[in-house]
């Protein structure tokens, strides 16, 4: 066990302990063979009572026989008058309790309480229940089985205890000790009962008692992960349910992006009505071997959209989103982060935290913190600061260099986004792979060079691309692109690709006229066939040869 000096035994002491073992493990046989016997003959016989008590006692994590014990008191329970039963429960729970201080965090004990509970609720006090759990978290407050009991007791009986006291409950907890996270966990589930959308004063409250926790000690981890429930969700607008919505007139189409990935089935279930009437069409994403996706396309069949002049496009169902086109030929819906309710909220934590990481300018959940809320407040004038910030998160925490540099490149690829949709230039990025390619579902011009990119993954979700610029990476192959219909120019010097077959994929690119593949391994073997156009012959330049 952990914290505990090795105790060297002389040869005798050992071969004691191993006679003992011997004896114990004789005895566990014989019991296991009798109760094995009984359960054949008549499983609901109150002898395995008996016979388990001796095991259970040693080994209260034996799953198997507390269920042997639930077939028998159930047996008993349809059988026998309250008065006589009452001694079973009474008796069986005192069984418990005493593995309890020998075992306080055996899933098949508290289990097993549990069903006592149900058997005959009507022998138990809520009450006495409650107090045994404050016993029990006195000794270990961060039991969470005994959490979890205590919730469920909560939730079957609100007419002894409220919602209202147990958040009391937790409040002691966490004046005696702001590192108890099943603390912070079980007001976490008590809010979104009592005030699922937290109104004002409660958020003002929950917040003046989070930042005791943060300012007596910034580095415990258990505060900011509660802090960051209590704020980020409710900073966003809760009915947005996509990151991107896009209506072109060129293309026909309606393209939505997701946070998370959505099955086929969910959107086929959702209305498109064009100017007020019920317009059919088609749901498809890019991810051929997959039905659900993050991103998806929705093309007209029975309507379209008219060319010039004002239309309104609504989608009703799980998803509500309502589009306007005026005089444009597209529309862009680009949940930024700043889409917020309560910018004031967000705005006093952001000092706060300054404030804070000016006496603690090495804590990493500041600084994270810090980077979160920037980003959720006005991410592309606070994208010089976030930089910075990253910076030096890397360089205080290098362990999550890896987690730290996706997201990077997430608020980097969002910052983009937000100056141009539909250009995007992260060269010289430390860039190694494509990430939240759903996101650039409406890039047409996209430079990605001189970055660490071995792989082209993910770059069909670029369904509006026109041009990339891929030079100087540790790509091998372009075939992903061969996915993007709408591709005009690509370039990709200074590479590895060595496959011709590879390249010849390029040809489903229909309207693909520039090419460039110098300083490849393919190159070699193109070099030798004297016309390019022979491979691609609708395309108007080829490295630097120019067709007429």
């Amino acid at each position: 066990m952990h914290g505990r000096v090795k105790i060297r035994t002389s040869a005798e002491q050992a071969e004691a302990r191993r006679r003992e073992l011997s004896k114990k493990l004789k005895m566990y046989r014989q019991l296991m063979t009798e109760i094995y016997d009984l359960v054949d003959n008549d499983p609901l016989s109150e002898v395995i009572l008996n016979k388990t008590y001796t095991i259970l006692s040693e080994n209260s994590d034996f799953s198997t026989l507390w269920n042997l014990r639930k077939n028998v008191l159930s047996s008993l329970n349809e059988n026998l008058q309250e008065e006589e039963m009452s001694k079973y429960v009474d008796s069986e729970k005192s069984f418990v309790l005493k593995c309890l201080k020998e075992n306080p965090k055996s899933y098949s004990l508290w289990l097993h309480r549990q069903f006592l509970v149900s058997l005959r609720p009507d022998l138990t006090s809520v009450s006495s229940e409650l107090e045994l759990c404050g016993r029990l978290l006195d000794m270990d407050e961060r039991n969470f089985h005994c959490w979890d009991y205590r919730r469920w007791l909560v939730a079957r009986d609100n007419s002894t205890v409220t919602n209202e006291d147990e958040l009391q409950f937790t409040v002691t907890k966490l004046s005696s000790n702001f590192s108890n996270f099943s603390s912070w966990h079980y007001r976490s589930k008590l809010l979104e009962i009592t005030s699922k959308n937290l109104e004002a004063h409660v958020l003002t409250e929950e917040l003046g008692l989070v930042r005791n926790a943060l300012y007596t000690d910034p580095y415990d981890q258990s505060g900011w992960l509660y802090y960051h429930w209590l704020l980020t969700p409710h900073l966003q607008n809760s009915e947005t349910k996509f990151e991107i919505c896009y209506l072109s007139r060129k293309l026909q189409q309606i393209i939505l992006v997701f946070p998370s990935p959505m099955m086929q089935e969910t959107l086929n279930a959702l209305s498109v009505k064009i100017c007020g009437s019920l317009s059919r069409g088609v749901w498809n994403t890019p991810i051929s071997y997959s039905n659900a996706s993050k991103l998806w396309t929705f093309s007209f069949i029975s309507t379209s959209l008219p060319p010039v002049g004002s239309v309104t496009i609504d989608i009703s169902g799980d998803i509500t989103v309502s589009l306007t086109l005026e005089s444009d030929s597209e529309k862009l819906l680009l949940t930024n982060e700043g889409d917020y309710k309560i910018q004031d909220v967000l705005s006093n934590e952001i000092q706060m935290l300054e404030e804070l990481q000016e006496v603690e300018p090495e804590n990493k959940w500041i600084i994270y913190t810090m980077i979160v809320f920037l980003a959720l407040a006005n991410l592309s004038d606070n994208f010089e600061q976030i930089e910075s910030l990253m910076r030096k998160l890397k360089g205080i925490d290098p362990k999550r260099n890896g987690f730290y540099s996706d997201w990077h490149t997430k608020l980097k690829l969002k910052n983009g986004l937000l100056n141009n949709s539909h250009s995007l230039d992260l060269s010289h990025s430390d860039i190694s792979r494509l990430l939240y390619s759903e996101l650039c579902c409406v890039v047409e011009t996209c430079s990605l060079s001189n970055n660490n990119i071995r792989r082209l993954n993910g770059i069909q979700l670029f369904i509006c691309l026109k041009e990339i610029n891929v030079d100087n990476n540790q790509i091998k192959s372009v075939e992903p692109l061969s996915q993007c219909r709408f591709l005009r120019k690509c370039s990709a010097e200074n590479n590895f690709i060595s496959s011709l077959n590879d390249v010849m994929t390029l040809q489903e690119c229909r309207l693909l006229k520039y090419l460039n593949l110098k300083n490849n391994p393919v190159i070699i073997e193109l070099n030798t066939i004297t016309d390019a156009r022979d491979f691609f012959p609708i395309i108007d330049q080829f490295n630097d040869v120019t067709y007429e």
